[in-house]
């Protein structure tokens, strides 16, 4: 295969069920939807932490977070003279000490473009191969006030985000192409993260659905009972206004996707470039009784709405059978052992041990048989998830299990650990035999130390004080009765 240019397009907190191809009769995403009928939709992938920084860390490096060492969403070490507890933070580049692909790619040739959010430390100046830098300076912002990153510059602008990542995405399109390198391309939308609020949304979007009956995600008639920040209260009309923002967000994006596209076709490049469409973690928007991702819950929640990730792959020149859906398991792991199978990219410039296995056979059309087969893993502080095509356990230390026959409790209502099934005890070895494979002892953490609200250092720069530099839980009065009743087995 010639080389192709590449288009990476990842959205923020966008759960796998938030699409009109997932079958979502609410929201409107209709250039997403012509993505997947023009190539692959896989149905069942999966992030590796259930929170963004992480997330993006894994899907660049393909390991966990007990290697990469970015266990939270981060705080500080993003911009020069952040302040924690008063002390000015160091910039960080939190995946430093391990190969991304995208430096693979640079090394074979392509040229590395970034549109959009980075959020893995050190935001002012190009990283990992990159050599166009287009970025947000803290990772999130107002839509409608961004901090915007270009060309080494800090500015705050008054335009809506989502377009001026598109239009920067557009403009890397339009000068790459003429180019005589094949081009990777990463565009990277905040969107449909919050803020939810109208003030932050188009009003011409924010109209669209003014009809909605947003009936395509649960009612949420009760608030989970771990929740960190949610109201005691919520009511219909909180809800309704919550789904229509996100949704708002989502057709903002959608609508520049659509750009992005035509883009690649006006350069007469379209049949030459592989679109990747997925998002760095789920979502869940009244699933479960959260509104929230995996930092929604203390301990960490792991539930499909907040691990399951879309993932759609376009392109004329991989010869894909379009329209395709994909069942078998796979990760964000599994991008980096793919692109290198795919490219024929160096392997053996890779720093770290890649857990995950390549798909480019399915791309190539051998079949997807074995993947039914594979486990998936997740992390995120004192919460460990596997997940095969029929089982998920939750492992948290010092606390308590979840375990769900899927087959026959899709929704994730029924936890059976307190029963201990013989499967959950085969998982939870396999859980621990993965771990102890693809884990590095410097930069795995005490899971209970990582509370969801932020990590300002990496553990290399401060092995001894490991994560006693995290910021605060929002709650602690509510997470120590929590753990003290889950300790003593009140809770189950």
């Amino acid at each position: 295969m010639d080389r192709p240019n590449i288009v990476m397009i990842m959205a923020d907190d966008m759960g796998a069920w938030a699409m009109g191809c997932a079958q979502n009769k609410d929201v409107i995403t209709p250039n997403i939807d012509a993505l997947a009928e023009d190539g692959v939709l896989f149905e069942n992938f999966f992030c590796a932490s259930p929170v963004c920084s992480p997330a993006r860390a894994s899907v660049l490096t393909g390991t966990m977070p007990s290697v990469h060492g970015v266990h939270d969403w981060i705080s500080r070490g993003n911009l020069p003279g952040q302040q924690f507890n008063g002390k000015t933070m160091p910039e960080v580049e939190y995946i430093g000490h391990l190969t991304a692909y995208t430096e693979l790619l640079a090394e074979s040739g392509y040229e590395c473009a970034l549109s959009g959010k980075w959020h893995l430390g050190s935001s002012l100046k190009p990283q990992k191969g990159f050599s166009r830098w287009f970025t947000i300076g803290q990772g999130g912002c107002n839509y409608f006030s961004p901090d915007v990153v270009e060309d080494g510059r800090l500015t705050v602008r008054t335009e809506y985000v989502t377009d001026l990542i598109t239009r920067d995405a557009v403009k890397n399109i339009r000068e790459l192409s003429q180019g005589d390198k094949p081009f990777y391309l990463s565009v990277h939308y905040t969107a449909p993260h919050c803020p939810w609020d109208r003030k932050n949304h188009k009003e011409r979007i924010w109209k669209m659905y003014r009809n909605c009956r947003y009936s395509s995600t649960p009612a949420c008639g009760r608030l989970h009972p771990l929740l960190t920040n949610e109201p005691r209260m919520f009511s219909p009309l909180q809800r309704k206004n919550r789904l229509r923002g996100y949704y708002s967000a989502m057709t903002g994006m959608d609508e520049g996707i659509g750009e992005i596209t035509a883009a690649l076709k006006d350069a007469g490049i379209y049949d030459n470039t592989v679109v990747i469409f997925t998002s760095d973690n789920g979502m869940s928007m009244g699933h479960h009784g959260v509104f929230g991702k995996g930092n929604a819950t203390y301990p960490q929640n792991m539930y499909d709405s907040a691990v399951k990730v879309p993932f759609i792959i376009s392109g004329n020149t991989l010869g894909l059978k379009k329209g395709t859906h994909c069942t078998g398991l796979y990760s964000h792991c599994d991008i980096m052992p793919t692109l290198i199978d795919m490219l024929s990219l160096p392997a053996d410039r890779v720093k770290q041990r890649l857990p995950g296995k390549s798909f480019a056979p399915l791309l190539r059309g051998e079949g997807e048989e074995e993947s039914k087969s594979v486990v998936v893993t997740g992390e995120y502080g004192m919460s460990e998830m596997i997940r095969t095509e029929r089982y998920k356990l939750v492992v948290r230390e010092g606390s308590f299990d979840e375990f769900y026959d899927l087959l026959n409790d899709p929704g994730e209502k029924i936890n059976l650990a307190g029963s201990c099934p013989p499967e959950a005890e085969k998982l939870k070895e396999e859980l621990a035999r993965f771990m102890a494979e693809n884990s590095d002892p410097v930069y795995r953490c005490k899971g209970e130390d990582v509370k969801g609200s932020g990590q300002v250092t990496s553990l290399a720069a401060d092995k001894n004080g490991a994560f006693d530099a995290f910021c605060g839980y929002r709650s602690p009065f509510r997470a120590k009765r929590f753990l003290k009743k889950s300790k003593s087995g009140k809770i189950r």
